[in-house]
């Protein structure tokens, strides 16, 4: 109740595990909950297809996160405020990497120019189309 999901319209399709796209929107809807203020927030989810690439873009309107920090949001058991200030455990945006490279492709992030706040690209193979690399699940 206190987040509100915006999907794109016409999302495109990719072949993946369903388990695997079901741990990569649930990590980062619950990465927007664990860090969104009291009153509410907003998360916008849109994806592009070129080609065999689909890109997963999460966009939402909290404090985001200072380019200094980038880098380690997706560094396994990392959360960017202490323990008693946020609860979880440091691993969703590390999985959401790690399910990205198992799909041979990457994730980025950044200020969102349009919200302010934290944007989230995670770029996949479509397994359908194209043979990928896989990537032990638990290889950090």
């Amino acid at each position: 109740d206190r987040i509100n999901v915006y999907f794109a319209p016409d999302l495109p399709t990719i072949v993946m595990g369903n388990k695997d796209c079901y741990v990569l929107v649930k990590a980062m809807i619950d990465n927007v909950i664990r860090h969104c203020p009291p009153k509410g927030h907003d998360l916008w989810i849109e994806a592009t297809r070129v080609s065999d690439e689909l890109s997963l873009v999460f966009r939402d309107n909290g404090p985001g996160v200072p380019d200094g920090d980038i880098a380690r949001i997706f560094k396994p058991m990392t959360t960017l405020k202490r323990r008693d200030e946020v609860e979880g455990s440091g691993m969703g945006l590390a999985i959401v990497h790690k399910i990205a490279r198992h799909y041979s492709g990457h994730v980025e992030a950044g200020m969102s120019p349009e919200t302010g706040g934290l944007e989230v690209r995670s770029t996949l193979i479509d397994a359908g189309l194209v043979p990928y690399e896989r990537v032990d699940m638990l290889d950090f």
